[in-house]
């Protein structure tokens, strides 16, 4: 018997949970998938005179967006494009006196403000003074060590005050005041969200539609097929193209294109920071051409008793 074969494609959507990627004035239009595990994504929005677009973007699609990214604006100009370092938290700790891991103790960052102005209070005790340094001491058998915070206060005295649960620091320097609020802030953004803002600057006159279109890592679409016989003579070929939005913004509204080639593709770390290592001349500073010291020799003949002079031969002739 034969079985006329009629073909109906049908597309699965899956949606994969993910940060979203978007931009602030665009939606997504245009995705093209391949079968190498790449997306080409295209985002369109208006924007009217100077402008600078905003996109959240997954950190570790950073790298890929940096590469392909490119701009279309048909009445205007592209600027620059800002992007906040890879190493940020590093980047603001480096001008503090303290870690990120002092933050998560009061009496640990109060140590590390060394010469700041500070107002404690713990155990009844309040003291007023520029922090000297956290120690431990030991406060016997029943107590064990303690922590102990040392002031020198305004009039010179050297105080300390043990450590307690209750202990309460005000810092009395608005800028080392807003140093750890920088840091806490950026710290804080770095551990809750795995995104990273890109702006672009756009400058033109008048009402347009800005195109963004970069490629990045995604999943493999795959298809699956199956044959569905109605009984009398006639029989369904149903194709399934099974794709994943792992960008995760809806796809609504968007066209999608499929493609079965498999492109090579190369990753490369245009985020990371690279410092380039640099050989040392080292100063000459060991040999200035000195003459060579004296052995003893000249010192040992100075120091020694002189000989009498030798006698005159008597000629008795």
């Amino acid at each position: 018997m034969t079985h006329q074969l009629l073909l109906a494609g049908t597309l699965l959507l899956m949606l994969a949970a993910a940060p979203p990627l978007m931009a602030a004035s665009g939606l997504v239009r245009e995705v093209t998938l391949s079968s190498g595990g790449l997306a080409e994504v295209t985002l369109a929005g208006t924007v009217d005179g100077d402008a600078t677009i905003a996109l959240d973007v997954r950190a570790d699609q950073i790298d890929d967006i940096l590469k392909s990214l490119v701009v279309r604006d048909p009445g205007g100009r592209v600027g620059a494009m800002r992007l906040d370092g890879e190493d940020q938290v590093e980047e603001v700790l480096r001008g503090v006196p303290f870690t990120a891991d002092d933050l998560s103790s009061s009496a640990q960052l109060a140590g590390k403000l060394q010469g700041v102005e500070v107002r404690v209070e713990s155990g009844g005790r309040v003291l007023e003074g520029r922090v000297l340094g956290l120690s431990e001491r030991e406060a016997g058998a029943e107590i064990g060590t303690v922590r102990v915070l040392s002031l020198l206060t305004g009039s010179g005295a050297l105080e300390s005050v043990r450590v307690d649960d209750g202990l309460t620091v005000t810092i009395r320097d608005p800028a080392m005041v807003a140093r750890i609020a920088e840091v806490v802030d950026v710290a804080g953004r770095a551990k809750t969200s795995g995104a990273r803002r890109v702006e672009i600057a756009l400058s033109g006159t008048g009402a347009r539609e800005v195109r963004l279109t970069y490629v990045v890592a995604a999943p493999v679409w795959k298809t699956s097929y199956r044959i569905v016989d109605h009984g009398d003579g006639r029989a369904n070929l149903q194709a399934w193209a099974i794709i994943e939005n792992a960008l995760g913004e809806d796809w609504k509204g968007v066209d999608v294109t499929l493609s079965s080639g498999a492109p090579v593709t190369l990753q490369q770390r245009l985020h990371r920071r690279y410092w380039h290592r640099r050989p040392e001349a080292p100063l000459p500073v060991e040999n200035l051409g000195l003459p060579d010291l004296d052995a003893g020799t000249l010192a040992a003949r100075a120091a020694a008793p002189a000989l009498p002079a030798p006698m005159e031969r008597m000629d008795r002739s």
